[in-house]
C-alpha cells in the first residue's frame, strides 16, 4: 500500500536553492474541477528566490496588468498571503523538513500587512530543474481548493542565470533513478511481485496485511489486472523486481468505476531512490488515461514518509480511522486520501 521512499536523494534543501520562474498556477476543486483565482489571474508572472542560507522571497504580478483593473480580494484565502492591485510580493526565513518533503516559511515582510508573520507550510518537490509546490488553500468563492505551482529553474545557487527554454504545457521531468525501469507487469511476473509484496507485508509497519496471499491468488490478481487493464506497475533493477504500484477501478455496481484504489510498495533496501516517486507518477498518468476521476488510498499516520509523497502529487486527507489498526499491541490511525482526475469537459469512464 504505501512503503514509499522519501523524497528524491539530493536533499531538498539543497535542490531548493536558485531562483525560479513561474510556468503555471492552477486551483482545482478535490473533484478535479478546475477554478480561476481572478486577483493574479490564470497566468501571472513570478520569480521565487531560495538562497543557501535560509532566506526566500516571492514577487507575483497579474500578467495583464496595465488592463482593467484586477479585482481586490476581500482578504486572505485560507493559508495563503493576499494580492493588491494585480500584485503581491512577501520575503522571510524558510526551513525544509526533509522526511515530510515541506517547506515552512515565515514572512518578515509582505506588501499585505496583514500577511506580516503569517507561517506557511507548503508541500514541494524538485526534479532536476522542475519545482512542484502545492498547498490547500480556498478559492475567491471560498471553496476548498487545492492549488499546484510549477515553476523551473532560471538561476542556479550563486545567483549565476541559466537561459530560459520556451514555456512548456508539461511538467518537467528529472532523470530517474539510475539503473531503475519502470514498465508494466506482465503473468510470469507473479512469482517475483508476491515476493516483493511478502517481504514488505512482513515488515509489519506499512501494508495492512502482514504476509501475501497464495500463490495462486497472487497470480489471480495480477491476471485480473491485466485482463481489465487496471494499471499495475513495476520497478526493476539488474531484472529483479524491487517495487510496483497499482490503481485498480472500483466495482459499477456499487457506483465506483470512476474511483480507483491505489496500492504500492518498495522493498526496504531500496527505498530513499526516488523509486516510489517514479512507480506513482507513471501510475496515476496511466489511470489518467484510462478515464478514472479519482484515485483513493488508505495510509498509516505513523508512515510519514508515504504522506509526504502523496501529499506532494496533491493527494489531500479525507478522513481518518481512528486507532484503526492494531499490530503488535501498538495502535496506528489510518488515514484516508484522494486525488481529483476528472477532466470536467471528459466523457465518463466505461463501467
Amino acid at each position: 500500500m504505501d512503503t514509499q521512499d522519501s523524497p528524491p536523494q539530493r536533499p531538498l534543501s539543497a535542490a531548493l536553492v536558485g531562483t525560479w520562474e513561474l510556468l503555471s498556477r492552477e486551483d482545482r476543486t478535490a473533484s478535479g474541477e478546475r477554478r480561476d483565482e481572478p486577483s493574479l489571474g490564470s497566468d501571472p508572472v513570478a520569480l521565487l528566490y531560495f538562497d543557501g542560507t535560509g532566506h526566500f522571497a516571492a514577487q507575483f504580478m497579474k500578467r495583464d496588468r496595465g488592463g482593467p483593473a484586477a479585482p481586490e480580494a476581500p482578504a486572505s484565502a485560507a493559508n495563503n498571503s493576499r494580492a493588491r492591485g494585480g500584485y503581491d510580493a512577501y520575503f522571510g526565513a524558510y526551513s525544509v523538513d526533509e522526511a515530510g518533503g515541506t517547506v515552512t516559511t515565515r514572512l518578515v515582510g509582505a506588501l499585505s500587512p496583514e500577511n506580516v508573520g503569517q507561517v506557511y507550510v507548503r508541500v514541494m518537490g524538485v526534479a532536476g530543474d522542475a519545482l512542484t509546490i502545492r498547498l490547500e488553500t480556498t478559492s475567491g468563492a471560498g471553496e476548498p481548493v487545492i492549488r499546484t505551482l510549477r515553476w523551473r529553474r532560471v538561476g542556479d545557487a550563486t545567483g549565476g542565470i541559466r537561459a530560459a527554454g520556451p514555456r512548456a504545457g508539461a511538467v518537467p521531468r528529472g532523470p530517474g533513478p539510475v539503473g531503475i525501469t519502470v514498465r508494466g507487469i506482465r503473468e510470469e511476473d507473479a512469482p517475483a511481485f508476491r515476493e516483493v509484496l511478502d517481504a514488505v507485508c512482513r515488515e509489519r509497519r506499512h501494508l495492512a496485511m502482514l504476509e501475501a496471499p497464495a500463490a495462486d491468488e497472487v497470480r489471480s490478481f495480477v491476471a485480473s489486472n491485466l485482463r481489465s487493464g487496471c494499471p499495475q506497475l513495476v520497478a526493476e533493477e539488474a531484472g529483479r523486481i524491487v517495487g510496483w504500484c497499482d490503481i485498480r477501478g472500483g466495482p459499477a455496481a456499487f457506483g465506483r468505476a470512476h474511483v480507483g484504489q491505489l496500492g504500492m510498495g518498495v522493498l526496504a533496501g531500496h527505498r530513499g531512490r526516488g523509486i516510489g516517486r517514479l512507480l506513482l507518477q507513471a501510475t496515476v498518468e496511466r489511470a489518467r488515461e484510462l478515464g478514472l476521476e479519482k484515485v483513493e488510498l488508505e495510509v498509516f499516520a505513523s508512515n510519514a514518509p508515504a504522506i509526504g509523497l502523496y501529499r506532494s502529487f496533491g493527494f489531500l486527507e479525507e478522513g481518518r480511522r481512528r486507532r484503526g489498526r492494531l499490530v503488535d499491541g501498538a495502535y496506528d490511525d489510518v488515514l484516508l486520501m484522494g486525488l481529483g482526475l476528472a477532466r470536467p469537459d471528459g466523457p465518463p469512464p466505461r463501467a
